[in-house]
């Protein structure tokens, strides 16, 4: 009969070895609650995650940029032309670097709207030069708005506008001509009636003035015509004597 021993190492090896099975077994175990915990709290770490991001958005685009648009005096308030002209509006900041665009409205005669278009961003201490096409004659403005949170004030959009600019067709020379003579005299008209002036010539004289032409008065016509019968009725008498006397004759 064979008889089989083991060394008193192996079996001290084959003890310790299930206890090492216990503790991977507990380490495991562990390990796996561990993870379920923060499975199980991830959806709340990132609906506050999500929250932030949120709220750092909100904040990114009310936040007032710190600038401060204007316009620049135009030196010239009229403009003479015929033609279609381009009219020149300065704006300047003078705050920080702008961080997004913002609009300006074209007004015509103060009301009526030509075209609204994008600001783009201008840089502290900068300017921007914007071209507006004038083609008819009247007064010219353009209207824009300071971006948002203008001073704090992020309900209401703050607004600045430029000078007027008159676009004028200068009438020809002939009719500025005319137009001169006319403010001459409605000038000189007022003058005329306060000081009113006997304006006949010496060398005219007025009607029934003459000393030499003298009117025949109705008495003197009454007066004239006896004598004339009385020269004409003799003339018939002689004639009739004549004739008379020539009769006895024959």
């Amino acid at each position: 009969m064979t008889v089989i021993r083991h060394s008193r190492k192996r079996k001290f090896h084959d003890h310790n070895k299930k206890y090492l099975y216990i503790t991977q077994a507990a380490a495991l175990w562990v390990t796996g609650m561990y993870c379920a915990t923060n499975l199980t709290s991830q959806p709340t770490n990132a609906y506050f995650s999500d929250s932030i991001e949120d709220t750092m958005d909100i904040q990114a685009g009310t936040w007032w940029d710190g600038s401060v648009l204007s316009f620049v005096k135009n030196e010239e308030s009229e403009v003479k032309s015929c033609e279609p002209v381009n009219l020149p509006f300065t704006i300047q900041n003078s705050g920080f670097t702008m961080i997004g665009t913002t609009t300006f409205d074209v007004l015509f005669n103060g009301n009526e709207i030509l075209t609204n278009q994008a600001l783009h961003e201008i840089e502290s201490n900068q300017s921007g030069s914007l071209s507006v096409l004038a083609e008819k004659e009247g007064t010219y403005q353009v209207v824009a708005e300071q971006r948002p949170g203008f001073n704090k004030d992020y309900e209401h959009t703050a607004t600045f506008t430029s000078e007027a600019i008159t676009l004028v067709c200068p009438p020809p020379k002939e009719e500025e001509k005319a137009k001169e003579e006319k403010d001459k005299e409605k000038e000189t008209k007022p003058e005329k009636e306060t000081n009113p002036v006997d304006e006949t010539k010496p060398d005219e004289k007025k009607p029934n003035e003459d000393p030499t032409v003298e009117e025949p008065k109705p008495d003197d016509v009454k007066a004239e015509e006896p004598v004339t019968k009385e020269e004409t009725v003799p003339a018939k008498e002689e004639n009739t004597s004549l004739e008379g006397d020539q009769i006895e004759s024959n």
